[in-house]
């Protein structure tokens, strides 16, 4: 009730939804990293040697974590 007062609710209304999606969003990147770099920093030869980039392991995280 208390937007609904404020000039322009509507406006405040999308701004408060977009920041919600962009806290998810940097979450989810920040989240995503961590994963990455604990699996890089526990098997930094096995990665170079079989996936080579970090974006492959990017990828390999990723796609686990969708199926899941």
């Amino acid at each position: 009730q208390a937007m609904a007062k404020m000039p322009y609710a509507q406006l405040w209304a999308v701004m408060f939804f977009f920041m919600l999606l962009c806290l998810g969003l940097n979450s989810q990147f920040a989240i995503v990293e961590v994963v990455v770099t604990s699996i890089q920093d526990g098997f930094p030869r096995w990665i170079k040697r079989h996936l080579g980039y970090h974006e492959i392991v990017v990828l390999f995280v990723c796609v686990i974590s969708c199926l899941f």
